[in-house]
C-alpha cells in the first residue's frame, strides 16, 4: 500500500490551521496525528508550559505535574496555537478546561482534612474528563497500532464511571468519527496514516457509541435502592397495640422499645393462647410499623397454641440460651405461620 510521509523533521506548519477554513478538522487532524507519531509526553508538557506563558495564564502548578499524568493531544493543540494557528473557541476551551483539571489534581493531592472537599458535581466534571484523556491515549495507541481494538463497556464497567458521563463521551467520539471519516474523504497523499489503519480507526469509534448506551443500560439496571434510614425505637413502637401486664399469668410485657432490633422477639396472645416467635438474620433486627413487626424471616418463625401457658410461658422466660433454640420445637402442637400483627391481646414475653 502506497503510503506519502511527511518527513519526520518537519514539524506542520501552524498558520496553515485556522478555523474558519473549510478543512480545518483535516489539517488540524494531520497536524496532531504528526505530533503523536514524533513528539512525547515530555514535548506536550513543555508546549504547555510555552502556552500558558504566551497567554499569560497563571498555571505555576504545571511544573509539579509528571510526565506520565500528561494527555498529549493538549499538549499538540496548545503547540498548535502558540506557533499561529487559530482554533476553534472549543478547541481553545477544551486546552482551558484541560489546565485547570491539572491544577485541581494537585490540589487534590496536596489536600489535608481541613480542605474543603469539592461538590459532587465538581468531581463527576474531573473524572469524565480525566477518562475522555485517557481515551484520547487509546486512540493514540490505535493510531500508531499498538492496539487493534477496544472494549469501551468493559473499561466503563471496569472503572465504574458515573451514568453522566454517557452524553459527553458520545458527543467526543462523534467528533473523533466525523474528523476521521473527512481525512478518509480527502485522499490526502500528504496524509501520514496508512487507509488500512484509519478504516479500524473508523470502525472501532462506530463501536464505543452502542457500548456507551449499554453502559448506560447497565447503570439503570444496577441502580442500588435508595436506603432508608430506619425510625428511632421509641417512634417505630409509638402507635403499636399489646398488652402490658396479666393478673392471671402474672406476667408483664417487656419494655417494649427493645423489640426494635432484636434478633428474636417471643409473644403471647392470652386470648387465642398462641405462643409465636418472629426470628431475623438481618443486621438491623425486628423492625416495627403501627401494630405490625417487621423484617423476621418467615421461614423462621412460627406460632403454636399452649396447654398449659402458666407453666409454658414461666418456661420461657427462664430457659437459657441452648433451651430457648429447642422451646418451640419441644411444643407437641401444630407449628402455623405468623403474620406479625400485634393488638391489645399480646403479651411481649420474651426479646433476644
Amino acid at each position: 500500500m502506497t503510503k506519502v510521509v511527511i518527513s519526520a523533521s518537519t514539524e506542520p506548519e501552524a498558520t496553515t490551521i485556522n478555523s474558519s477554513m473549510e478543512n480545518y478538522k483535516i489539517e488540524l487532524t494531520k497536524a496532531l496525528n504528526w505530533y503523536s507519531l514524533e513528539k512525547d509526553r515530555k514535548d506536550a508538557k513543555k508546549y504547555l508550559h510555552q502556552y500558558v506563558s504566551k497567554s499569560n495564564i497563571d498555571a505555576p502548578y504545571l511544573a509539579q505535574i509528571s510526565d506520565s499524568e500528561i494527555t498529549p493531544t493538549f499538549g499538540w493543540l496548545a503547540r498548535i496555537a502558540t506557533r499561529g494557528g487559530v482554533l476553534t473557541a472549543k478547541d481553545t476551551e477544551r486546552i482551558l478546561v484541560y489546565i485547570k483539571s491539572l491544577q485541581k489534581k494537585i490540589i487534590t493531592k496536596q489536600a489535608t482534612t481541613s480542605t474543603p472537599r469539592i461538590s459532587i458535581q465538581e468531581a463527576t466534571v474531573n473524572k469524565i474528563n480525566e477518562y475522555l484523556g485517557e481515551l484520547e491515549v487509546i486512540i493514540d495507541a490505535l493510531y500508531k497500532g499498538k492496539i487493534k481494538s477496544f472494549d469501551l463497556l468493559s473499561d466503563l464497567k471496569a472503572k465504574q464511571l458515573p451514568k453522566q458521563c454517557n452524553t459527553q463521551i458520545e458527543v467526543w467520539v462523534k467528533e473523533k468519527i466525523t474528523e476521521f471519516v473527512h481525512v478518509y474523504e480527502s485522499k490526502d497523499e500528504a496524509y501520514t496514516i496508512e487507509r488500512k489503519t484509519l478504516v479500524n480507526l473508523i470502525k472501532v469509534l462506530g463501536t464505543f457509541i452502542p457500548s456507551v448506551q449499554s453502559y448506560c443500560d447497565f447503570k439503570k439496571a444496577n441502580r442500588k435502592p435508595r436506603q432508608r434510614k430506619a425510625k428511632p425505637a421509641a417512634t417505630q413502637v409509638k402507635n403499636l397495640k399489646y398488652k402490658k401486664s396479666d393478673e392471671e399469668l402474672k406476667i408483664n410485657s417487656i419494655t417494649v422499645t427493645d423489640i426494635v432490633g432484636a434478633m428474636q422477639v417471643w409473644v403471647f396472645n392470652t386470648k387465642t393462647r398462641k405462643l409465636a416467635v418472629y426470628k431475623t438474620e438481618s443486621a438491623s433486627g425486628i423492625q416495627v410499623k403501627g401494630s405490625t413487626l417487621q423484617n423476621y424471616e418467615p421461614e423462621l418463625s412460627s406460632q403454636k397454641t399452649l396447654r398449659k401457658p402458666e407453666t409454658q410461658l414461666k418456661d420461657l422466660v427462664n430457659a437459657g440460651k441452648v433451651q430457648l433454640r429447642k422451646f418451640m420445637d419441644n411444643i407437641k402442637a401444630k407449628a402455623q405461620p405468623v403474620r406479625g400483627r400485634m393488638n391489645a391481646d399480646t403479651l411481649i414475653v420474651r426479646i433476644a
